[in-house]
């Protein structure tokens, strides 16, 4: 939540009307942020859209349904569960089975029917998993390959990061 004052962040309580609107300028402050760096431009939509809603009632731009890019409906599954499994200054982490009737409740709302599903069947077969201290990535996946993903450079440029044919200086 990049540009949001630890005041809102960190606040036990419930926020106000003023502190909702602030909190939710963060997707376009991400946006903004990665504009200027060609190499993640395919990255922004998923930044700017993952609070979007299904059901057209999400923000910053109300989009709703297949609308909303495919990378941020995903991320708004992800970021859901991370959130849900979390502890916060607020409330303890919810338990799997809460996490499972949240997951249900807005499946086709809140998420993407369809993803929501593989989410709920990753944590049937138990692919996620959650602790006492939330979902974490050395839960999902061994310290090695959490290790090995960390290392990777990543693409060089927009067209690598897009699977472009990388054209021949010229």
């Amino acid at each position: 939540k990049i540009g949001i004052p630890d005041s809102v962040l960190l606040k036990p309580g419930p926020l106000t009307d003023e502190e909702t609107e602030l909190m939710r300028t963060h997707t376009i402050i991400g946006d903004n942020l990665l504009d200027p760096i060609d190499l993640l431009a395919a990255v922004r939509p998923i930044v700017r859209h993952h609070h979007e809603r299904w059901d057209g009632l999400g923000y910053p731009d109300g989009l709703r349904g297949e609308e909303i890019p495919f990378g941020a409906r995903i991320m708004g599954v992800a970021d859901a569960v991370e959130a849900m499994s979390a502890r916060r200054v607020y409330r303890e982490p919810l338990t799997e089975p809460e996490i499972v009737r949240e997951l249900e409740r807005g499946r086709g709302s809140q998420w993407d029917p369809t993803i929501t599903d593989v989410v709920l069947r990753m944590i049937e077969t138990e692919a996620i998993s959650f602790s006492a201290d939330g979902l974490r990535i050395s839960q999902v996946l061994p310290r090695r390959a959490a290790a090995a993903v960390l290392r990777f450079p990543g693409p060089r440029s927009r067209d690598e990061l897009l699977g472009r044919p990388h054209e021949a200086a010229q």
